[in-house]
This record gives structure tokens, C-alpha cells and sequence, in this order.
């Protein structure tokens, strides 16, 4: 099957549009709108494919080397890849295997990988659930690292050294009322400086920049009086703190504000600035130079582009100016798309919208001078420098993503080195399929983009005359973009060749969802309840009338994003008109299913489905528990 991975729409949704074959210049009906697509430059042109006998075989015929218990048993999530200050790489893995437990790993001077995080006996999994989304989960000290623990949201301490020893709880016992991310380590004050999330009030939690005691584990508030926080940052020399923040009814790439402000000897902030942002700008991502400089990220021209703050006297300096992405939406805390080299100079993720995948800048702040760093990937993670090593977490859409570090010695780049793969598994490029950028217009004259995996088994091929099915991926917000990572759960699919977690009723969930998103409809639809009527209109459940075709409905029963009863009032009323559905619910998952039983039957569960209504088999591993489909017609 082809796919379509949209690039900037709202939650992850994946529909099935039988008979729409793409050719290179083609108009194709996307959402109820005929749409002239154009072919951009992509990236990945150097992966050849393998030329092989092909046998012809029907849609949903053809056998696949990537089943789900491949991409479940055989492969994790790498994630927050982190040069220590102890020179060792550390990072998160994902373990499916492990109900999706993250655990902190590292890997020491001899080269040994190791878990820092105790057993999955011990109930420990390093994930925070501030802002639900959650990320910045761990940072590093000098010896030591301090996590957030998902069952009870405290922060912990766990002292290193050769051997990690057991994490020590920092904060006390709130019940998971009191939540932590995105920290930094004080060590010239004894105290880390994190977002605090309390829920211990009544009504909408409060979130604030609080200072930890690394001794006591007592809180003080550094920060408030914004709805939200994020980035707080310390200047090398321990004197300044940066941080952003934004209020109801923003989001992070909305109007948000990046401040900056002294720090005394006793930790106490004076001489608040007002850095950036405001009015129809998204400021992101601070970093302090090695000079005390400060650095940002900005949408002021309608591209997130790096600038370099001045002073209050002088307007920011844009450092390399360019129709790129430079940003990207904090959905997460710990994103970091830039990183200071130790001459001043910032390694940074290029994203160009017209090509698929992203590249590697390095740039000079001063003179804006910039050249392309080589790399072996297409999308990286966020960025660390430490000790002259660049770490992130890099993949392709052949290669699989991989802890990964550059060694840069007197501001000369050596060669990658891989530390960790997120599969060992080798597979024949035969099997995968590599993306193509393309563009087509959207309203007022805008342009949207998305990637195109077209069907690739190097086994098979349609039979004559046969177009294949077109899944289209539109998911992540919005505001979020598809990487041309490795996906073994997008090749699940192409080498073959239904709703995640929808929205049903907007209104609903403008009432019900988490405080992150509670006023995220405002920018999309407008302010509830004032715009009930539109509300109504745009809402699933109250078109009905209009959906005659097979939908299949995956959830987690805890999901705080999207609530459960989403799910299951648009299944009870497409189930009461008479259409084939099915609803499939994950006990004690949330939004984004981690454990590897739900991440297979989703998988299976979606193929099997299209089977069953579109007449070919595809039937589910025996160790799976099935689903029934309402109103099948054998």
C-alpha cells in the first residue's frame, strides 16, 4: 500500500481511500477537495532499490518480513540522547517488551552499555507526566542524575560512578499532584531549577519554575503567573536564568514570551527582562553561549530562524536567515534543535519544507557564515555537546534510528559513531520504502507538505491494471511534522501493498481535555462556548449522516488527551446506522500506546480490519486476542 504522512495536521487520524494511485503531476481528492500535487526534491535519492523477479499478488497479498511481533520483540524507542558532564553518553530506551517502560541507559568509557535504571521489578520508568506529553524527564549532574518516576511524578536522585547505585527519592510524596520536567542542574547552589506542575489545588492545575533543594528536596517557587513554562535555562557562569512561558489561550507556536533575569548568590532572581516574543511571535529553545551570550529561536518573519540577543538596547541579531525551519513545535519538554559548539559556533537541524527530511547546519552567531555538517541521516533528535562530542539520536527512512556521536576536535568534525540501535534486524531495502517530498496548495493561498511512501516488496507486484489503496496519515497536529526517520510501523504497511484516539465531539473535548490543550481549539476552531455553533458543525458525531464507510476505532482507556468516551460515542452511533466498525480499547494505556501486545493488535487489528471489509485476509497472529466487527457482511 502507499502511504501519505501529512506533515502538519491535527491528531493522528490514518484513513483509507481505496483506488487513488499517485502518478507525478496528478489531482487528488484529499479531505473533499481536489488538489493539484507537486513532486518536491527528496532526500534519499541515493538508496537504491533491489531488482528482483516479482510474483503478482493482490492488495493485502503480499507477505511481509515486518510483522508486528518483529517491530515489537526486535527493535525499542531511542530518545534524549545526552553527552553527560562525566563524558559518558546516556539516553532512553522504550521497551515494548517492558509494558513500555522507559529506562535511562549509558554507555561507559569501555564501551560497555549499561542500565542506569534499576529492573523493571523495582516499579521505576523514567517519564513525566507534566503537560501529559510529558519529555525532559532526567538531567544530568555531575554525579549524579535526577528523574521524575511515572508512577508517582517525584524526582529522584541516583547517584553515578562506575556502578549506578539505587535512585534515592528527592521530593516527597504528593500522590502525583506534584510533577517535574524539563530541569537543570544548580550545582553552584546545592538545587535543581524545573517546571513544577501542582495539581494539589482545586480546578486547572498550576504550573511555575521552581528551585529543588538536591539536600531537602523543599521547593521554592522562582517563577508564576503565567499559565505555562518551559526551557528554564542557566548561563554558564551560574548568573542569569532564561526561561519561556506563554498563557491561555496559546500554545508553545503561538504568542509566547522568552525572558531572562539575574541570579544572586542565593539563588534569588532580580532585573526581569523581557527577551522576545509577544504578539503573533513563538520564541523557543534559549541556549547560553560559552561567552554568556543568549540564543534563540523565533517565528517574527513566519519561519523559526535563530537570533541572537543583543542586549536591551539593541534589536536581536538573525543569525542565519532562511525560508527553513530551524524550530519545532514544543509538544514535548527537551526538545533541543541547536546545540553550542565550544568556539561559540551553534550546530543546528535544518528542516527545508521542500525536501523530505532535515540536514545539519553548523553556523557562526558572529558572522553568520554556515556550511552543511555530512551526516548519514535524515532526522535527528535533539542535540548535546559535551566534552567536543555532538550527541543526538539520528535514523533514516532505511537506516534505523541510532544513539549516535560526532567527535569535533579543534572545531573539526571526525566521523559518526554509532553507540546504539534501536533493531539489530537487517533488512533488505527491497522491503522499505523511501519518501518523496510533495507539496500542494491549501487555503489563502498557503502550501502544505507531506511525505509519499509508495508501495514497495521487492516480492511482489499488482496485478496489471490494479491500483493499490492510499493510506493517509494525518496526524501529530497542526503543529507537528512527520520525520523521514526509520518508521518500521509505516514499512508494516507499505511493504502490504481507522481512527487512533479521534475526536468525536469538540465541544466535549474542549470541556474534558487536559490543561496543556484546554484552550488549544481556541486557535483552531475559536473560543468555546462562545462558538458553540462551530463547534457543533465541525464536531464528527454530529455528521453522521454523512459517514457511510468501514471505520475502526483503537484507545487507551487512560488517555488524559483524548478521553476514552470519544472513542466510544462515535463507535455506539456509527454502530446504530448500520456501518461495519469496530472499537478496540487498551487497558491502562494512554495517548500513544507503548506496551507491545496494544502496539501489535493496533497493527494487526488495522489490517485485519481492512481485510475483513474490503475482501482479502489478512488474519491475526493466534497469540492475539481478536475483536468482533460490528455489522460485518460475510
Amino acid at each position: 500500500m502507499p502511504l501519505l504522512d501529512t506533515r502538519l495536521f491535527n491528531h493522528q487520524l490514518t484513513l483509507f481511500l481505496p483506488g487513488a494511485a499517485r502518478q507525478p503531476e496528478l489531482y487528488r481528492c484529499l479531505a473533499g477537495r481536489s488538489l493539484p500535487i507537486r513532486s518536491a526534491p527528496h532526500r534519499q535519492s541515493r538508496y537504491q532499490t533491489t531488482t528482483v523477479m516479482a510474483a503478482e499478488a493482490p492488495v493485502g497479498g503480499w507477505n511481509s518480513p515486518i510483522t508486528s511481533e518483529l517491530i515489537t520483540s526486535k527493535s525499542i524507542r531511542l530518545g534524549a540522547a545526552r553527552a553527560g558532564p562525566d563524558g559518558l553518553v546516556y539516553w532512553l530506551e522504550g521497551r515494548p517488551t517492558e509494558g513500555g517502560r522507559s529506562v535511562l541507559v549509558r554507555r561507559n568509557a569501555d564501551g560497555k552499555i549499561e542500565d542506569v535504571t534499576p529492573p523493571a521489578n523495582s516499579g521505576f520508568n523514567v517519564r513525566t507526566r507534566v503537560h501529559e506529553y510529558g519529555g525532559g524527564e532526567y538531567c544530568l549532574g555531575k554525579d549524579a542524575v535526577y528523574f521524575s518516576n511515572f508512577k508517582d511524578q517525584r524526582l529522584y536522585k541516583q547517584t553515578l560512578g562506575k556502578s549506578p547505585q539505587e535512585p534515592k527519592a528527592l521530593t516527597p510524596e504528593s500522590g502525583a499532584k506534584l510533577r517535574y520536567a524539563d530541569a537543570v542542574v544548580d550545582e553552584a547552589r546545592g538545587r535543581l531549577i524545573a517546571v513544577q506542575e501542582d495539581h494539589t489545588g482545586q480546578g486547572e492545575a498550576k504550573n511555575n519554575i521552581a528551585a529543588i533543594d538536591i539536600e531537602s528536596g523543599k521547593a521554592t517557587v522562582l517563577v508564576s503567573g503565567q499559565d505555562f513554562y518551559s526551557n528554564p535555562r542557566l548561563s554558564p557562569d551560574g548568573t542569569k536564568l532564561a526561561w519561556v512561558c506563554w498563557d491561555h489561550p496559546n500554545m508553545p507556536w503561538d504568542d509566547t514570551f522568552l525572558y531572562s533575569a539575574d541570579v544572586a548568590k542565593d539563588g534569588s532572581l532580580s532585573n526581569h527582562r523581557k527577551v522576545a516574543g509577544g504578539k503573533d511571535e513563538s520564541t523557543l529553545q534559549p541556549v547560553w553561549l560559552p561567552s554568556d551570550d543568549l540564543v534563540y529561536i523565533s517565528d517574527r518573519t513566519g519561519w523559526w530562524n535563530l537570533y541572537l540577543d543583543q542586549g536591551p538596547d539593541k534589536e536581536a541579531k538573525a543569525i542565519l536567515p532562511l525560508k527553513a525551519e530551524f524550530g519545532s513545535p514544543n509538544w514535548v519538554f527537551g526538545i533541543q534543535n541547536y546545540a553550542a559548539l565550544p568556539d561559540g559556533r551553534l550546530v543546528a537541524i535544518d528542516s527545508d519544507p521542500q525536501e523530505a527530511g532535515a540536514k545539519l547546519m553548523i553556523v557562526s552567531p558572529e558572522t553568520g557564515k554556515s556550511e552543511t555538517l555530512k551526516a548519514p541521516y535524515s532526522s535527528f533528535g535533539s542535540l548535546t555537546l559535551s566534552a567536543g562530542h555532538l550527541v543526538t539520536v539520528g535514523g533514516s527512512p532505511t537506516k534505523p534510528g541510532e544513539v549516535c556521536y560526532l567527535e569535533i576536535k579543534d572545531s573539526k568534525p571526525g566521523e559518526w559513531v554509532c553507540l546504539q540501535k534501536s533493531t539489530d534486524l537487517e533488512i533488505d531495502v527491497g522491503y522499505l520504502s523511501a519518501p518523496e517530498a510533495i507539496e500542494f496548495p491549501t487555503e489563502n493561498g498557503k502550501t502544505a507538505f507531506m511525505n509519499y511512501y509508495a508501495p514497495k516488496n521487492k516480492d511482489f507486484k499488482l496485478p496489471s491494471g490494479e491500483k493499490p489503496p492510499l493510506l493517509v496519515k494525518i496526524h501529530g497536529g497542526p503543529t507537528a511534522q512527520a520525520s523521514t526517520g526509520f518508521n518500521l510501523a509505516l514499512q508494516f504497511w507499505t511493504s502490504r501493498g481507522a481512527s487512533h484516539y479521534g475526536v468525536a465531539d469538540c465541544g466535549l473535548l474542549a470541556q474534558e481535555t487536559h490543561k496543556f490543550e484546554s484552550r488549544y481549539l481556541d486557535s483552531l476552531i475559536g473560543p468555546y462556548p462562545q462558538e458553540k455553533a462551530t463547534y457543533d458543525k465541525r464536531s464528527p458525531i454530529n455528521s453522521i449522516d454523512q459517514f457511510s464507510d468501514p471505520i475502526i476505532f483503537f484507545q487507551g482507556t487512560e488517555d488524559e488527551v483524548v478521553p476514552p468516551n470519544q472513542a466510544q460515542i462515535m463507535y455506539d452511533n456509527i454502530k446504530a446506522k448500520g456501518i461495519p466498525t469496530a472499537l478496540v480499547m487498551f487497558e491502562g494505556e494512554q495517548h500513544g500506546f507503548r506496551g507491545s501486545i496494544p502496539i501489535r493488535r493496533a497493527l494487526e487489528g488495522e489490517l485485519h480490519f481492512y481485510g475483513e471489509v474490503l475482501g482479502f485476509k489478512a488474519p491475526m497472529s493466534p497469540d492475539l486476542e481478536g475483536f468482533d466487527i460490528a455489522n460485518l457482511k460475510k
